[in-house]
């Protein structure tokens, strides 16, 4: 049986930069809904956003990164990400 996976509070000191990661099918927007999401659930602005695209274009990777005041706030995030339609995977 595996130890169970450490809490985010036990892993980080809050505040901290804390990049959010998707990756999804690619869409137009995805980069412009990803920065929206993260800028509205936690009300400030982003330090860095950057994005590649798979080998055959048919997925890309968003990073978009920013200060977190809590665990909460990217628990928050996260579920907010989640909820795209075209998310495959949230790093």
């Amino acid at each position: 049986m595996s130890a169970p996976r450490p809490k985010l509070e036990e892993i980080l000191e809050f505040p901290a930069t804390f990049t959010f990661q998707v990756i999804a099918v690619h869409t137009e927007v995805l980069v412009e809904q990803c920065v929206t999401i993260v800028e509205r659930v936690l009300d400030r602005r982003i330090i860095q956003v950057a994005e590649r695209a798979s080998s055959a274009a048919r997925y890309r990777a968003v990073r978009v990164t920013t200060t977190v005041i809590s665990a909460d706030e990217v628990r928050a995030v996260y579920a907010e990400l989640n909820a795209l339609p075209d998310v495959k995977l949230l790093l």
